[in-house]
């Protein structure tokens, strides 16, 4: 299984990932209207032909986002510190390695769009240990959101039958949708309640990660290659954590 890609998630599972893609593809549509919220995300973006719009949905939604984030952050991160700390507290931290990691962009948009962006990408991934759900979701959400981020720029008319199809999308299917989104919800809710466990241990472990990762962030340049030398950075260092983590089970098993 190569970081978890080749699992195999049921059909119902990769209908939830569609579904909830084209929610947050609509509601990162959306926030594009709203300057208070995704300011810093439009002054980087500049979506000036449907050429920029392609660039942005075939490049940066499904290679640069998707692909890279949720290989490293769900597959790799999120799987070895599961494993570490069990799953509620290994979820939490690997979301915390997300979070920090794109605030590059700015503190708001990270609130408003990758919590819950992480959040369900996670879940998705705890279901069956298989990326190809958060794939899909990532990639619809960004890709659906620039989309409507270009025609919001080039087509206003267009824009707005747009998001009403997402809309009628989301509101049609969420019948067919509702008993996995209510699974979905109990998981969530299985995960809070095992952050209960050990709080105090792993949550001064946060505080002090969170305060590590934001002096860390904060020292690069807000740019996309900063982002990339910074998941690059930690990619390294945990790999060599697990490679420390292996040769000490090895030598434990050898005493043994």
């Amino acid at each position: 299984m190569v970081c978890g890609l080749l699992g195999h998630p049921g059909r119902r599972d990769l209908t939830l990932a569609l579904y909830l893609g084209v929610g947050m593809g609509l509601w990162f549509s959306i926030g594009f209207v709203r300057p208070a919220a995704f300011e810093d995300a439009r002054s980087l973006l500049a979506i000036h032909s449907w050429g920029d719009a392609l660039f942005y949905f075939g490049y940066v939604a499904i290679v640069a986002s998707a692909l890279r984030n949720e290989f490293f952050f769900r597959g790799y991160v999120q799987k070895l510190l599961t494993l570490e700390y069990g799953l509620p507290w290994g979820t939490f931290f690997s979301l915390i390695f997300f979070w920090v990691s794109m605030s590059w962009i700015g503190w708001v948009h990270v609130m408003v769009f990758f919590v819950p962006l992480g959040v369900v990408s996670a879940l998705l991934f705890n279901r069956r240990g298989s990326l190809y759900g958060p794939i899909i979701f990532h990639a619809l959400a960004f890709g659906l959101g620039f989309v409507g981020y270009a025609l919001l720029e080039l087509t206003p008319g267009g824009y707005a039958w747009y998001t009403m199809a997402l809309l009628a999308i989301v509101l049609g299917g969420f019948r067919g949708m509702r008993v996995p989104l209510q699974i979905l919800w109990r998981d969530l809710k299985a995960m809070v309640r095992g952050l209960e466990s050990l709080w105090m241990r792993n949550g001064l472990t946060a505080v002090v990660l969170i305060a590590i990762l934001v002096v860390l962030d904060q020292t690069a340049h807000r740019d996309l290659f900063a982002h990339t030398v910074f998941t690059l950075v930690f990619t390294v260092v945990f790999f060599g954590y697990k490679i420390r983590s292996r040769i000490y089970q090895l030598k434990r098993l050898l005493e043994g």
